[in-house]
């Protein structure tokens, strides 16, 4: 499957996604794009694969906060006691696969809001097509 048809593929996962392990799979096929990209000195596909990292991130962020709303997912950590005849077990970050600084990052990516994720994104892009390299210091701001 040749690097383009990875990253179509990724991004039709990424539409489809319900899961937060189908959303982790294309962050992770994203960075493996990246990665390859790299190596290549693809910079076009360096970026895209980035950019689609970024909105896999956002949208993990959603999932997060909506797992913990619907009682899903521990709130921050915390695990609450159910009852002696109804022990309440709720899963943790750990228990998912995600670590806690990529929770906290895509917490901030999605709360800052879809239009708000676009414009970095598209600000990222100009800033990287400008300078020559990934403008990594964008997304971080």
């Amino acid at each position: 499957m040749t690097d383009l048809a990875r990253y179509d593929a990724a991004c039709a996962a990424l539409t489809a996604a319900v899961l937060a392990d189908e959303v982790m799979n294309v962050r992770l096929e994203a960075k493996a794009i990246e990665a390859v990209g790299r190596v290549a000195k693809n910079f076009d596909l360096e970026m895209q694969a980035v950019k689609l990292r970024l909105r896999a991130e956002a949208r993990l962020g959603e999932m997060l906060d909506q797992g913990e709303a619907q009682g899903i997912i521990a709130t921050r950590g915390r695990q609450p006691k159910g009852s002696e005849a109804e022990p309440l077990t709720r899963a943790t970050l750990k228990d998912i696969g995600i670590d806690k600084k990529l929770s906290a990052h895509a917490r901030k990516l999605s709360g800052i809001g879809a239009q708000a994720v676009n414009g970095m994104i598209a600000r990222f892009e100009s800033e990287s097509r400008s300078r020559g390299r990934l403008a990594m210091d964008v997304v971080y701001q």
